[in-house]
């Protein structure tokens, strides 16, 4: 079964229901239950930054973490060429040190049982 309604009803049924949402917003506005929509937006982007900073200070203290596992890092690799030109000096003054045999191609580590 069709409803015939005439275009002017139709409009008025409108007009009625858009007061009756503006009615309802103005009081729920004045009571605090839905703010104003710039407020909402306007603490939906503090939130936003908040996470952002979070993000951000996150992001410096492992930019920090890695700055000191690469300073450590380059120490010991710097420690460790010394020690190598270190024994490579005592190799070429005379001593009781004496050079590892060269490998004779294998592929077997130097002093394997196999």
């Amino acid at each position: 079964m069709r409803v015939a309604l005439s275009q002017v009803a139709l409009i008025l049924i409108g007009h009625h229901l858009a007061e009756e949402f503006e009615r309802r917003l103005t009081e729920l506005r004045k009571t605090g239950v839905i703010p104003d929509p710039r407020a909402a937006q306007i603490e939906r982007l503090k939130e936003q930054v908040s996470g952002l900073k979070e993000r951000l200070a996150a992001r410096d203290e492992q930019i920090d973490g890695l700055a000191d596992f690469r300073e450590r890092a380059l120490s010991r690799i710097a420690a460790q060429r010394m020690e190598i030109e270190r024994l490579r000096d005592v190799l070429t003054t005379p001593s009781n040190v004496r050079a590892l045999p060269n490998s004779s191609g294998t592929n077997t580590p130097y002093g394997s049982c196999s």
